[in-house]
């Protein structure tokens, strides 16, 4: 490690009362910085970051002009930027990092969001526009966006359309395969995975979203199609088929955050 990204490091440790050395990441494979000015919330994005399988939070920066710098000394692979931010907006950090080509997924956070301003920075490549106050749910779903495509970008010299359409966010508009999936129902599915904390059954699912275990199954593979869900196979107690359980590629219990996150971001 260099000595500047080391002296990152350790101020980011030092914001959050967690030492350098300690590992939470569980097999990281994206590295993280957060870009936020208010360090409670710094911290809340750090933690939850830090805690979902995957991601590892290599930084934070308090300021347009400390993320540049950080940027170019660790390369991350996603950047959690607010918009307001002191010295150099996040509008003008997002546009900076375009110039120079960073390949690195940007998820933008901010309490303003007219249509000017979210079609700016689409157009400069954010991968996601996240509106305060909003459920830590959501930032998971747009992590597991960031994770879909950096392990896609990563695969291989050639993309299949699957690949393509992971990357891009495409779901049940031409990825269904006739299935009659709907977003609504897909939705409750993926939030019915995300708040229980733990794997669940297809029997599990349907009770939670009130449908019939044939629909719920016919969802959750769907979402492990996707790669927004994976499943793993226990053998039967008894006579029978194995048990599939299902969890959320990002699985981390939000259900006491939501609150916390709400209450310091309104």
């Amino acid at each position: 490690m260099s000595a500047v990204a080391h002296h990152i490091t350790a101020a980011a440790a030092a914001l959050t009362g967690v030492p350098e050395s300690a590992d939470h990441t569980n097999g990281v494979t994206c590295s993280v910085l957060v870009v936020e000015d208010d360090p409670t919330v710094a911290r809340i994005h750090y933690r939850y970051v830090s805690s979902t399988r995957g991601f590892r939070v290599v930084g934070i920066a308090r300021s347009g002009r400390q993320a540049r710098e950080m940027i170019k000394a660790l390369r991350p692979d996603v950047v959690l930027l607010d918009l307001e931010l002191p010295g150099v907006s996040g509008l003008a950090l997002l546009q900076d990092v375009r110039q120079d080509a960073h390949a690195m997924e940007i998820i933008v956070v901010s309490a303003h969001a007219s249509p000017q301003l979210v079609r700016k920075c689409i157009q400069l490549g954010a991968l996601d526009y996240l509106v305060k106050p909003f459920w830590l749910s959501r930032l998971a779903q747009a992590l597991s966006l960031a994770a879909v495509r950096a392990r896609a970008f990563r695969q291989g010299p050639s993309l299949d359309q699957r690949s393509i359409d992971r990357i891009r966010g495409i779901r049940e508009a031409s990825d269904d395969g006739g299935l009659g999936i709907t977003p609504d129902r897909l939705d409750n599915v993926r939030e019915a995975l995300a708040a229980a904390g733990q794997a669940m059954s297809a029997e599990q699912v349907a009770v939670a979203v009130s449908m019939s275990r044939v629909t719920a199954r016919r969802y959750l593979e769907h979402l492990v199609y996707l790669g927004q869900c994976t499943v793993d196979s226990e053998p039967p107690g008894g006579p029978g088929r194995p048990c599939k359980f299902y969890r959320p590629w990002l699985s981390r219990p939000i259900g006491s955050m939501r609150r916390s996150l709400d209450a310091v971001m309104a």
